[in-house]
């Protein structure tokens, strides 16, 4: 034992052997929380040290044959020891063990007490052992909670967690696993609290005052979490990240509002900021308790409609149930408006007097007052929905027909159902408004709604959920994306462009494996991202690239500023890169700056 302050070494004892022909060492040991005892776990044998007269003064057998943890509860009244074999723990008070109920076998993980010493938790991991007569996995995974005095279980978890631990003066459980996934539970009443997807965290850390929650994951990104609600609150960046990209948090989506000088970003738990898009400086944030799972902004950039809601989870307290949320761009919330299910689809009428969302119905409602208008009803769930672009009409796509109803009346005026048994996917109106594209499975249908005709059939490869049919705004191209693979290949994203007066292909292309694309909202340009981190611009007209990213950001989603001169682009690594894309605007700038008339 050496003292820190002077450096001086003021114990060394020697480790008797637990019986003959066995190795004297200790495989873990322990201070209790007042520092004058030693637990030092060894082979078949466990030893408290008084640290006053230098001296063992317990001494406990080991049913553990290899501990690795060992743990003195708060008020040093109990001793734990974890080993592969299993966890024990023995009651210094009375000097005698205490049977721990179904205590599992595995690598230890954690051991942790609650800071009232009622409660201790263990987390044990499974082991691969090879032999002569090949593999096998020894061991359970499994997160356990005891009740310390009496050594029933009092909670269970069979996940293979990496973890769990006590949330400050709590009986609130923290557990983590290999697949990101964080929960919290109430041990007291065995409830779910809360249950959260990230990118999988290599260790945790719970503040003393249990006010936070600290993470690293493989990149060393640090995330800092509130528990209560859940909702991170600083993220920090190893620094070759932060010189090379703008960082924000755990993000999903992004999107520029329409006036262009605000870009809204969106975190998978909650947290919507607004960032000032010349300079990135942040501008103001909004605060939400659920999954955010589709962003509008009002054509006024005043407002921002935010979607989301829960899939059906097994715990009792994750029921299915859906949202929408209208806040001013300061950040006050407006109104919840409530659906079954989560919304699948949010957006403003062209004329921002309605939002929409798509979840177990159409629903149509006031932007103004929050009040309900009308249902576009449908017999099936409907996939997504879109206004014509007079405002007019509302088109709700289901799995085998679109469904046109009047915004007035809420009365169905048409439909189109599919012309095959295949599936309907996406769809996309032609900004005057003229014709319907509709993607299935192997087609692209333009629905004509003045003639209710199919005016072209566009053959495609593989259109799903994963699909992305879009018009540029000039209505000039109908452009689809879609994905393919299958057990023998590489996944591929199959990009086809089509000239809108004749519906001849003017750019039919396969990349490995296409992410994203973007019209520039002149239509002349487009930007693509493949899986490989690759991100290029070409111009439409003839399919040259105009300019390509020095840098590789994998799985990207893109976004064009509104007034077409930057892009931005939010990667895998949760950051998102300010990108002035056209050399003809740095040109522009040069001279201005110089004050000079372009030749």
């Amino acid at each position: 034992l050496q003292d820190l302050e002077t450096g001086e070494e003021i114990l060394h004892a020697v480790i008797e052997p637990a019986q003959e022909r066995t190795v004297a060492s200790y495989d873990a040991i322990a201070f209790s929380t007042d520092g004058r005892y030693v637990a030092g776990a060894s082979f078949l044998r466990m030893d408290i040290w008084d640290l006053t007269t230098k001296q063992i003064v317990m001494q406990f057998p080991l049913a553990i044959s290899l501990p690795e943890i060992v743990l003195f509860s708060p008020d040093n009244s109990y001793v734990a020891a974890s080993g592969f074999d299993g966890t024990q723990v023995w009651n210094l008070v009375d000097n005698k063990g205490v049977f721990l109920e179904n205590s599992l076998p595995g690598i230890p993980q954690t051991l942790r007490f609650s800071a009232d010493g009622q409660y201790l938790t263990g987390t044990k991991q499974e082991r691969w052992e090879a032999g002569e007569d090949g593999a096998w996995y020894i061991g359970q995974n499994g997160t356990q909670v005891w009740n310390v005095a009496t050594g029933s279980t009092i909670l269970r978890l069979p996940e293979a967690n990496t973890g769990s631990s006590f949330i400050g003066e709590t009986h609130h459980l923290l557990t983590t696993n290999d697949l990101g996934a964080m929960q919290i539970w109430d041990v007291d009443t065995s409830t779910l609290l809360v249950h959260m997807l990230f990118d999988p965290q290599v260790a945790t850390t719970i503040h003393p005052s249990g006010n936070y929650i600290a993470g690293v994951n493989e990149l060393g990104q640090i995330r800092v979490w509130s528990p209560d609600p859940f909702l991170i609150t600083q993220t920090l960046y190893p620094s070759e990240v932060i010189d090379r990209y703008r960082s924000t948090d755990n993000l999903n989506m992004l999107a520029y509002l329409p006036d262009g000088l605000r870009l809204v970003t969106v975190a998978w738990d909650g947290i919507v900021r607004f960032w000032d898009s010349e300079n990135g400086e942040e501008q103001g944030s909004i605060m939400t308790r659920g999954i955010i799972r589709y962003i509008a902004a009002a054509s006024d950039s005043t407002k921002l409609a935010l979607g989301g809601g829960n899939h059906r989870g097994s715990a009792p307290d994750w029921p299915e149930v859906g949202w929408t949320t209208i806040h001013t761009i300061s950040g006050t919330k407006v109104m919840t408006l409530t659906h079954e299910i989560y919304a699948n689809d949010v957006f403003f009428s062209p004329d921002d007097r309605f939002v929409v969302t798509v979840a177990e119905q159409a629903q149509v409602w006031n932007a103004v007052t929050g009040e309900a208008y009308l249902t576009c009803e449908s017999d099936q769930t409907p996939i997504t929905a879109l206004f014509s672009p007079d405002g007019n009409q509302l088109m709700v796509l289901t799995g085998d027909k679109v469904i046109v109803c009047d915004v007035v009346t809420g009365e169905i005026v048409q439909q189109f159902s599919s012309q095959t048994d295949s599936q309907f996917w996406q769809m996309a109106t032609h900004p005057n408004g003229s014709v319907l594209a509709v993607a299935t499975t192997n087609a692209v249908y333009i629905w004509d709604q003045a003639s209710d005709s199919i005016v072209a059939t566009l053959p495609v490869k593989n259109i799903d959920h994963r699909a992305k049919l879009i018009f540029t705004p000039d209505g000039r191209y109908l452009a689809s994306m879609s994905h393919w693979t299958n057990s023998t290949s590489d996944p591929y994203g199959f990009l086809t462009i089509w000239e809108s007066e004749t519906w001849q292909p003017v750019m039919d292309s396969s990349e490995r494996l296409l992410n994203d694309f973007a019209f520039s909202p002149d239509g002349d340009y487009m930007a693509l991202a493949n899986d490989e981190g690759d991100v290029w611009v070409v111009a439409l007209a003839d399919g040259r690239e105009v300019n390509r990213l020095q840098e590789r950001i994998p799985k990207v989603q893109i976004a064009f500023r509104p007034d077409g001169k930057q892009i931005a682009l939010l990667g895998r690594w949760e950051t998102v890169l300010l990108w002035q894309w056209n050399p003809e605007d740095w040109i522009l700038e040069a001279y201005t700056r110089l004050n000079v008339n372009l030749p």
